[in-house]
């Protein structure tokens, strides 16, 4: 069992914590002086890159230039249209999705790869999911009664998760969960981040007595074991696009993708429970 941390891990750690000491105070200053817009200009950052680092991603061997860019505007016009208009986040979807079909098919419809044309489809519609609609559902949080307190808490509780899954599982991670998908990922790593998830979302719940501490630790396990599989999956993107990270703008966290990753997938859930929780429907 592991019980110290190597100086090549120590010098890792230094390095992911200057990183989140940074964002935190971007994060921070863009509150300040936008209040709530500012948040939502930085998950629109965020959606920006992280759409330009998943076309990296899921085409990085691909020559369908156009179709290529039609992927990132298209990406992008989902997100801001279903955050404007959320009630119709599927309808958005599908159109741009359909769009895109039509506009790949007639780009490249001399192709004789019909197959590739099928698989990127398949991928796009995949993407658009991913990074166009899902975070969506993250920027309709800041809309909500207490919207400030309930975004807060979705990153608390999820970059907790990140946290104690990487100090529980560097200490005292032996049996690996998903090796062939995520190699450094373990059994105890994973307990510990979903610990870290329920303290965090305790000490959250002090923003909403009206809801208590109970339902909303719940909530925030489950919150946790969703956000797990969204770093899974995500690994699952990049073991099969054959790169170690999204991209490089984050200094020992590798690239936009790979620190959201566990907010996109766990934004969804999050969200219905805030919305129930609330009482909105």
């Amino acid at each position: 069992m592991a019980a110290s941390l190597t100086s090549l891990q120590l010098n890792s750690l230094k390095t992911r914590s200057l990183t989140a000491a940074i964002v935190l105070i971007f994060v921070s200053v863009s509150y300040y002086f936008l209040n709530l817009m500012g948040l939502k200009l930085i998950v629109l950052a965020c959606v920006i890159i992280g759409s330009l680092e998943l076309n990296n991603v899921l085409f990085k061997n691909s020559d369908l230039r156009t179709s290529r860019i039609l992927f990132f505007i298209f990406n992008l016009l989902i997100f801001l249209l279903s955050s404007w208009r959320p009630i119709y986040a599927g309808l958005f979807y599908s159109f741009f999705f359909v769009s895109f079909c039509v506009c790949s098919i007639s780009l490249n419809r001399k192709l004789d790869n019909l197959n590739h044309l099928a698989v990127y489809q398949a991928k796009a519609a995949m993407g658009f999911f991913y990074i166009g609609l899902l975070p969506s559902f993250a920027e309709y949080l800041i809309d909500m009664p207490l919207g400030l307190y309930w975004f807060v808490s979705l990153l608390c509780v999820v970059f907790a998760g990140d946290i104690g899954a990487y100090f529980v599982g560097m200490l005292f991670g032996e049996k690996k969960i998903m090796p062939n998908i995520s190699p450094k990922k373990t059994l105890a790593g994973a307990w510990g981040g979903l610990i870290f998830s329920f303290a965090a979302g305790l000490l959250c719940s002090f923003w909403f007595p009206h809801i208590g501490p109970i339902k909303f630790g719940l909530l925030s396990v489950s919150t946790g074991v969703i956000a797990q599989f969204g770093d899974y999956f995500e690994s699952l993107l990049k073991r099969v696009a054959n790169v170690k990270d999204s991209g490089g703008l984050m200094p020992g966290h590798g690239g936009v993708l790979d620190r959201i990753d566990g907010v996109l997938f766990a934004s969804p859930i999050f969200l219905l429970g805030a919305i129930i929780l609330e009482n909105l429907i």
